[in-house]
């Protein structure tokens, strides 16, 4: 169990109450099915018989954190001649309730898998379980265990999980030998997958044919942020552009949190936020483009999806549940663990450490298109995150830095305070007065737009002519003023850095003569 920096004795039992709690129903369900998943298995290894490593307890379940994901958990299977397999089973406790999209979330990730396998890039090759034992739990057991069993097998891979996890958020500003290291496998792995497009015009997620033996095809697009309808079909797409694929998701989103059906805690900057990244999609003319070939992208890069050697080689990469086929831009621009950085918008410098060493990486392996998809194409960071809206730390949303990743086609109209906040709320509401969705969204969030507005008017003037004054420099002037001051800001850190080393350094000096002196007196005293 992860402890965090606030955590105390009560909250970490509440916690470790609450996780055994989770697994207990899926240890049960593991169980209850074992020899149901072993003839599973066997079947598809004919004259083979297999036994399932399920652990003694839930405990022991709660505490392997090697085969154990937020999403997913893994259980060792191994066969009478050797041959180990994992199979992967989706936790119930952290998935979307609906059994059917569960069911087409695994079977795209099972066809990717074996897609990347037939391109001879490294992954594991994958197997659903046949028709006749696919149905190992039905819906109406699960509802009455109170817990879903889907799951899939895929092959052992030799090796250990490489994840930036483990190196705490340093590494976003000073990364080590081992993160560099890191950064660089991937972007050889980017150039690998690079040389592999598919043939389609078209952006979603790869399913299988009738005829498993054919080529996989491009069906809807999965979401893993809850962008999906609540009745079948769930999944919108597949998409002819990007424009089209973001807009819908944008209204999908929308509507989950008008509904209440988002989980969403700032109801009214979410939604705002929403209507936001809409305009800028629908005057964005990049993503207006007809698609005309597409590349594998990973949908959850955020730092634990490699398998590695004992000296941190990066062997493969995993957890390729929710692919999607997409654009070049978009399949190589940078991944979550390359552009996070942990400090605020106003604080970073134009790329990240991480995004530099990712670029330099690319133009020393005399791929500059791919070192310039990660420099130009940020927007798909924060398009990514379509379905969800944050101010916390590490994933803090920025109006700022949304605006200035699609700088080339903001609309010159579109002027928003630089920070999200009344006046920002205030702007966004009369800039979006004609949707019909405000009154729902005010009263759920318990807004009171006049009594805002009122609010709003005590330094409004000095307010107003701030943010006229911003929009009036060029991005060029806005970017050159910001890394200038944070150039300042860490000359002004080193200094104090070198005052206090120096400071101890006096300090240490001031302290031999009478650590000389008490040696004398005590030598005396021999």
């Amino acid at each position: 169990m992860t402890k965090g920096p606030g955590d105390t004795p009560a909250k970490n039992q509440i916690k470790r109450n609450t996780q055994i709690t989770k697994y207990t129903s899926l240890f049960t369900a593991v169980r209850s099915h074992q020899t149901g998943i072993e003839h599973a298995a066997e079947a598809l290894r004919p004259g083979h018989r297999s036994q399932l490593l399920t652990p003694d307890d839930p405990l022991q379940m709660a505490d392997n954190t090697s085969v154990q994901g937020s999403i997913n958990f893994h259980v060792p299977l191994v066969f009478d001649d050797g041959l180990k397999w994992l199979v992967r089973i989706r936790q119930d406790h952290h998935s979307d309730s609906i059994l059917a999209i569960q069911k087409q979330v695994m079977q795209s990730e099972v066809v990717t898998l074996n897609w990347l396998k037939e391109q001879n890039i490294a992954s594991p090759q994958a197997w659903l379980p046949s028709i006749s034992h696919s149905d190992t739990i039905t819906p109406e057991e699960a509802s009455s265990a109170g817990t879903s069993l889907i799951y899939f097998f895929y092959e052992f891979l030799q090796g250990k999980c490489l994840s930036t996890f483990d190196m705490g958020v340093k590494y976003w500003r000073e990364p080590s030998e081992e993160v560099i290291r890191l950064i660089q496998d991937h972007g050889k792995h980017q150039i690998v997958l690079s040389g592999h497009s598919f043939r389609a015009n078209e952006i979603g997620c790869l399913v299988s044919t009738d005829n498993e033996k054919e080529t996989p095809e491009v069906g809807p697009l999965i979401s893993l942020n809850g962008v999906h309808h609540l009745d079948p079909p769930y999944f919108p797409g597949p998409f002819a552009s990007n424009q089209d694929r973001f807009l819908s998701q944008i209204d999908i989103a929308l509507s989950h949190i008008r509904d209440g059906l988002s989980e969403q805690t700032e109801i009214l900057d979410a939604y705002l936020w929403h209507l936001l990244l809409r305009e800028l999609v629908e005057t964005c003319p990049e993503l207006a483009e007809p698609v005309e070939e597409v590349y594998i992208r990973h949908a959850d890069a955020k730092g634990d999806q490699f398998m590695g050697d004992e000296e941190g080689n990066m062997m493969a990469t995993i957890d390729w549940e929710g692919a999607f086929l997409t654009t070049k831009a978009e399949a190589f621009s940078a991944p979550e663990f390359i552009s996070k950085t942990g400090v605020p918008y106003i604080d970073q410098t134009t790329f990240t450490p991480c995004e530099q060493i990712l670029i330099d990486y690319y133009e020393e392996s005399n791929r500059p298109d791919l070192a310039e998809f990660v420099r130009k194409d940020k927007k798909y960071t924060h398009l990514g995150g379509i379905g969800s809206f944050t101010t916390k730390f590490i994933y803090k949303c920025s109006s700022w830095a949304l605006l200035d990743a699609f700088e080339d086609s903001r609309p010159d109209t579109l002027r928003p305070p630089r920070d999200l906040g009344p006046d920002w709320r205030l702007y966004l509401i009369d800039r979006y007065d004609s949707d019909q969705g405000f009154d729902t969204i005010f009263k759920r969030a318990g807004y009171d737009l006049e009594k805002e507005r009122a609010a709003a008017g005590n330094g409004l003037e000095d307010r107003e002519a701030e943010r006229q004054l911003w929009w009036s420099r060029s991005f060029v002037q806005r970017q050159t003023e910001k890394e200038a001051r944070i150039l300042e800001q860490t000359k002004v850190k080193e200094r104090e850095k070198e005052r206090r080393v120096a400071g101890q350094w006096a300090s240490a000096e001031r302290r031999k003569p009478r650590v000389q002196d008490k040696m004398v007196r005590y030598q005396g005293k021999i």
